[in-house]
């Protein structure tokens, strides 16, 4: 029974807005880590929001792949499990008023193109439970929940579950699960959509009937935005698609605001802006969960990265920092070079108070975004309940 997912190169888990510490061989370099940790300081310091805005924090998790227990050849830390993302996620929902909690899809071990063994369906079963107790808002089909089969989502605590699917249609073009959902934190509406890749359709019919298939994802979003028109006040997209398709998908962007998911399961610690729209990503086998904090303005749809403003402030000190330094060092020893590196400097800290003058006039405007990874620590706590059913099928350790 899987336990683990199957070993993979350590590049797998590199994003392409930065590389969150992982399996052995992961670096970690001295400027990821201030940025995590500017990242973690400006998400504690998320607190209420100002008159006439809506603070409201979104829960991401993906590619989870049936890991059931915390990476036992991690470098660092034994990231993940499932008691421990449980446990996480119930006190964010206890501690925190608006939260939504989402899942991008592939949660499930089962091979892309295979039938679930016994074993598999085991470990699905518990993942099915455990989600039921997080309480999730949506959560996207992959290829992985394909796999699985229709007759597993027939199962009462599997439908229980908030699938969705904008491009998973039947036979005859209609859609098998929701294509969408709309869900009001405060009084704003949040409309979730969720995308997978169009491939691999004769796996698909061979597991959900003669004609079953994921279809374009492009034009399925286009529909699904039409039909939420007047609905919503912000749009989540929960990706299962390859790069190529976020791409595309975001380079003719119908009206999403966020692109939660997508590519090959690696981490953004800082948001990849794909044609202007933020690409988030959580990472693979649940050593992480994405925080998504949101401050909403009503009327004023938008958003800013407040995690470009805490960059910015950061970037300006650093630069005072070393004026200061060449400063003294021109009273000690003078010298053109030291002045013209002054110079330099201070032309390019008057560029930083540029931008982020632009940044603070424009955020008082619209809303703010601010995304950090949280690492699902050892420190952190399991969840009992999950534990107990781990424990009882022998399933808790490697």
């Amino acid at each position: 029974m899987k336990k683990r997912g199957r070993s993979r190169e350590a590049g797998r888990n590199a994003g392409a807005g930065g590389t969150a510490p992982g399996r052995a061989g992961a670096g970690v370099t001295a400027l990821l880590a201030a940025v995590l940790c500017m990242l973690v300081l400006a998400a504690a310091a998320w607190g209420e929001p100002a008159p006439g805005k809506v603070g409201i924090r979104v829960l991401h998790t993906s590619n989870a792949e049936g890991n059931l227990i915390p990476c036992p050849t991690c470098q660092y830390s034994k990231l993940g499990g499932l008691a421990r993302r449980t446990a996480f996620i119930l006190a964010e929902k206890s501690r925190t008023g608006n939260v939504l909690v989402v899942d991008s899809g592939n949660l499930f071990a089962v091979p892309e193109g295979t039938r679930p063994t016994e074993a598999e369906l085991k470990t699905a079963d518990i993942i099915v439970e455990a989600y039921n107790r997080m309480g999730m808002h949506a959560m996207n089909i992959g290829h992985r929940e394909t796999a699985m089969g229709r007759d597993f989502f027939s199962r009462p605590e599997v439908k229980n579950l908030p699938w969705i699917s904008s491009n998973l249609l039947d036979g005859d073009g209609k859609p098998i699960f929701k294509t969408w959902v709309v869900h009001k934190l405060g009084n704003v509406r949040i409309g979730v959509i969720g995308l997978a890749s169009a491939k691999g359709n004769a796996v698909v019919q061979q597991r959900w009937g003669k004609g079953a298939s994921f279809a374009d994802p492009l034009l399925s979003a286009k529909k699904a935005i039409r039909e939420l028109l007047g609905q919503t006040d912000v749009v989540l997209l929960l990706s299962a698609l390859s790069p190529d398709e976020v791409d595309r998908l975001a380079s003719e962007n119908p009206g999403i605001c966020f692109i939660l998911g997508g590519g090959d399961g690696g981490t953004t610690v800082r948001p990849l802006q794909k044609s202007g729209t933020p690409v988030l990503r959580s990472g693979r086998d649940g050593m992480y969960v994405g925080r998504l904090d949101l401050t909403c303005v009503e009327g004023k749809p938008g958003f800013l990265d407040a995690g470009e403003e805490a960059k910015l402030h950061l970037d300006l000190q650093g630069l005072e920092q070393r004026i200061a330094v060449m400063k003294q060092a021109r009273e000690n020893r003078g010298g053109g070079a030291l002045e013209k590196m002054i110079a330099e400097l201070e032309d390019r800290k008057k560029a930083v108070e540029g931008e982020l003058v632009r940044v603070c006039s424009c955020s008082t405007e619209t809303g703010k975004f601010l995304w950090s990874l949280v690492p699902m620590e050892s420190d952190l706590p399991d969840d009992a309940i999950v534990i107990h059913r781990l424990k009882k099928e022998g399933l808790d350790q490697p």
